[in-house]
């Protein structure tokens, strides 16, 4: 089997894994695509709702549709951010921190099954070609959508 295969089978099973974890342990409300969301959220601190709707290529009703349901339960919370040129940004809370802390170290144990298996240390330059990989998938992801 082709190493892309292989790889593309792991990462299919981990998505799944985490995704059905997610729904079942938070009654549906955060899901696989929310955490698309909160992702962005987490990674900027505070957001304005076009920007998420931009980064990660969907409608902006889209967005507003799914922060309400996120704000309701109270995982984000709304800022006034009148100086920033937006109406309002949007952040986690302490309640959506927190699970994002389980997600990371979730994330973490994976990355330490790949790593046990396939020594990246020992791969040279792993940390820039990892970097390069990452600007690259944000570019092309930036530019389509999954249809």
């Amino acid at each position: 089997m082709d190493y892309r295969k292989i790889f593309q089978s792991i990462m299919f099973e981990y998505e799944n894994k985490t995704a059905n974890e997610l729904a079942s342990k938070y009654n549906n409300v955060l899901t696989f695509s929310t955490f698309r969301y909160l992702d962005e959220i987490y990674l900027s601190k505070a957001i304005s709702p076009s920007k998420i709707a931009e980064k990660i290529n969907v409608s902006k009703p889209a967005v507003t549709k799914t922060l309400k349901k996120l704000i309701k339960n109270g995982y984000v919370k709304k800022n006034e951010d009148v100086q920033q040129g937006y109406t309002y940004t949007v952040s986690l809370t302490p309640k959506a921190l927190n699970i994002y802390e389980q997600i990371i170290e979730s994330d973490m144990m994976f990355i330490d099954i790949l790593d046990k298996h396939v020594n990246f240390s020992k791969i040279d330059n792993i940390d820039e070609k990892l970097k390069n990989a990452l600007f690259e998938y944000r570019h092309i992801k930036s530019k389509t959508s999954l249809k």
